[in-house]
């Protein structure tokens, strides 16, 4: 039953995704690319990442949807100039620098699935993580960094560089879109 809800769920994805890129208004794609970090953050959930879920909820569905739209609203209004889009009477003359986005797309896709044929099976209790990093984790994170809650010791202590690059990566943007936005010459 779970496996049915799991490809649902992915079905579901795939098409926000091809929706996102297919539909011809910015706002609506901005809409649709906010329901499919929804259905992300449902997808983590149902696969036991509550946190990576909440991540995805706050940022993908939430911060970013609300960005794009203040970007949208802010660049659009502005100088009189529209976004190229289907108004735009050049918009239909380039359209073969598409394809090598699509294509990038497709062989990195095909890259990543041919990859995944190295990991072990989903839940499997004899692969590494499961045998040595997690039971490491599960009985010595509270005594060696005296955090009760066992995905804070994890994130903060063992992983802490990594969730401070990942800090940095969105503070950037953050910066970036604030910049971004405050610009008046728009």
């Amino acid at each position: 039953m779970i496996w049915q809800l799991d490809l649902f769920l992915l079905t579901l994805v795939v098409i926000c995704a091809l929706a996102t890129i297919s539909v011809r208004g910015l706002l609506s794609s901005t809409i649709i690319f906010a329901a499919y970090s929804f259905l992300m953050c449902l997808l983590w959930a149902e696969m036991g990442a509550v946190d990576v879920a909440f991540t995805e909820a706050v940022v993908g569905a939430g911060i970013s949807t609300i960005f794009f739209i203040a970007a949208l609203f802010r660049s659009t209004t502005r100088s009189g100039l529209l976004i190229r889009g289907v108004d735009d009477p050049h918009h239909f003359k380039d359209q073969g620098w598409k394809m090598l986005p699509l294509m990038l797309s497709v062989i990195t896709g095909v890259l990543l699935f041919y990859g995944m044929a190295d990991f072990p099976a989903w839940g499997d209790p004899q692969s590494p993580p499961n045998t040595h990093v997690s039971s490491y984790y599960i009985e010595n994170a509270v005594r060696e960094t005296h955090v009760p809650n066992l995905v804070t010791a994890i994130l903060g202590d063992y992983r802490g560089y990594d969730t401070m690059f990942e800090l940095v990566v969105i503070y950037c943007a953050g910066v970036s879109v604030v910049s971004i936005l405050k610009q008046e010459n728009l």
